[in-house]
C-alpha cells in the first residue's frame, strides 16, 4: 500500500481458501495518497529517525488468465538530459522546455471509482498470501511494483485523483449487488456539476458456485437483482457517468485444467470450491448454460440503459476472447494458493483486457 493510503482493518483469514468461502468483508473508501504527504512528513519529523515498516506481501506466482493479451508496459520515465555548457560568447542560456506528460484523453477524467464486485474484483489470494487483496486488483489496485497496471492507476496518469470506493467484496452473488450499487451511488451524490463516475460491474460467479446446479441462483432472480442494481445505478450516478460490465467467467474450464493435477483436484474437494462445477459428479453443460444464462442477462441490462444518463459497456460484444467468459485460463495464470482465483499475473492480465473498455483507452 502506498504511502498516505488509508489503512483497512481486516479480520484475520482462516488456511482454508476465500472468495466462494469467504463472505462479507467491510467497504473501502479511499482517496488517493496526494493529499496526505504533507501530513506525513510533519509526522516523520516529531518521530526523529524512526522509520514504520509496512508488511509486504510475497512473491507472486506468474501468468494471467486471459488469452491473446498483450500487458500493456508501464510508460518509462523521460531519459535524463545533460546539462549544456553555453559558449562565453552566447547569451545566456534559454529556460529548459519540461518534459511533456501523457496526453491527456479526450473524455472527462472521472472523480469517482466505484467496484461492485466479489472476490475476483478484490484479489482474494492474488499475491500468494491469503484474504483479500484490494491493493493488487485489476481495477483499484495502487500497490507498486506488483505488475498489476489497474484502471486507477492508468487514471491517476492521465492526472486523475478520484476517490474511490470498493464496494466488492469475496463471496458476493447478485443478490448483493442493489446494496453494492447503492454504496458507490452514495458517494457519487456529493460530486460537484458536470464531475462523473467510473463503475465496474463483476459479479455472477458466486450465484453459479453452490452445492449443485439446482441450488444455483435462478436466472430469472438473478435478472431481477440485476434490473434492481443498474436502476439505482442510471438514476444515481451523474450525467456522463460510464458503467463498465464484465461477463460470467466460464469456470466448466477449470475441469480440464485441472484434470491432471490432483493437489488441486484435492485441495477443491477438501474445501468445497464450486462444487456445483467443479464437484465429482457434475452436469458440466447444465453450469455452462446456466452462467450463459447470466451473461445474457447482464448484456441485455447493459444495451436497455442505452438513452439513459449512464454510459454502459460490456465485454461480450466482440470476440470472445475478450470477455472473461472466453478466458482461457493457464495453470500458472491461478493463485498457487487455491487454483481458483486469479494471481497477480492473472488480474494485470484483466486490468490489460478489459481497459479498452473504458472511455481513456485512446487517450
Amino acid at each position: 500500500m502506498p504511502v498516505g493510503a488509508a489503512a483497512v482493518n481486516r479480520t484475520d483469514v482462516p488456511p482454508a481458501p476465500a472468495g466462494v468461502l469467504g463472505d462479507t468483508r467491510r467497504m473501502i473508501v479511499r482517496r488517493s495518497p496526494l493529499g496526505s504527504l504533507l501530513a506525513l512528513a510533519a509526522v516523520a519529523a516529531v518521530i526523529s529517525g524512526s522509520v514504520i515498516a509496512l508488511l509486504g506481501s510475497g512473491p507472486a506466482p506468474s501468468g494471467g488468465p486471459l488469452t491473446a493479451a498483450t500487458s500493456l508496459p508501464r510508460s518509462p520515465p523521460p531519459p535524463s538530459r545533460a546539462p549544456s555548457r553555453a559558449p562565453a560568447s552566447a547569451s545566456p542560456p534559454a529556460t529548459p522546455e519540461s518534459t511533456p506528460g501523457p496526453t491527456p484523453p479526450a473524455a472527462a477524467l472521472p472523480v469517482l471509482v466505484g467496484a461492485i464486485g466479489d472476490s475476483l474484483t478484490v484479489a482474494v489470494n492474488a499475491s500468494g498470501q491469503l484474504g483479500d487483496q484490494p491493493e493488487h486488483s485489476w481495477i483499484v489496485g495502487d500497490a507498486p511494483d506488483d505488475g498489476v497496471l489497474s484502471h486507477l492507476e492508468r487514471l491517476r496518469a492521465f492526472g486523475a485523483d478520484p476517490a474511490v470506493v470498493t464496494a466488492a467484496r469475496p463471496g458476493a452473488a447478485i443478490g448483493s449487488a442493489p446494496a453494492q450499487a447503492a454504496a458507490v451511488v452514495a458517494t457519487g451524490r456529493g460530486l460537484a456539476a458536470g464531475e462523473t463516475a467510473y463503475v465496474t460491474f463483476e459479479l455472477g460467479a458466486n450465484d453459479v458456485c453452490a452445492a449443485t446446479l439446482d441450488d444455483a441462483t435462478p436466472p430469472d432472480v438473478f435478472a431481477a437483482a440485476l434490473a434492481a442494481a443498474f436502476e439505482t445505478l442510471s438514476e444515481g450516478l451523474p450525467r456522463g457517468s460510464t458503467l463498465v460490465v464484465l461477463s460470467v467467467p466460464d469456470l466448466t474450464r477449470l475441469r480440464t485444467l485441472l484434470e491432471d493435477v490432483p493437489e488441486a483436484r484435492a485441495l477443491h474437494r477438501r474445501y468445497g470450491v464450486c462444487r456445483s462445477v467443479l464437484g465429482e459428479r457434475v452436469a458440466v453443460d447444465g453450469a455452462r448454460d446456466r452462467i450463459r444464462d447470466y451473461n445474457a442477462a447482464l448484456a441485455s441490462a447493459c444495451e436497455a440503459l442505452a438513452g439513459s444518463p449512464i454510459d454502459c459497456r460490456h465485454d461480450q460484444g466482440g470476440l470472445p476472447s475478450g470477455s472473461l467468459f472466453g478466458a482461457v485460463f493457464e495453470l500458472d495464470e491461478l493463485s498457487a494458493l487455491d487454483r481458483f482465483h486469479p494471481s497477480l499475473a492473472g488480474q494485470a492480465r484483466i486490468a490489460d483486457e478489459t481497459w479498452p473498455l473504458s472511455p481513456w483507452a485512446g487517450g
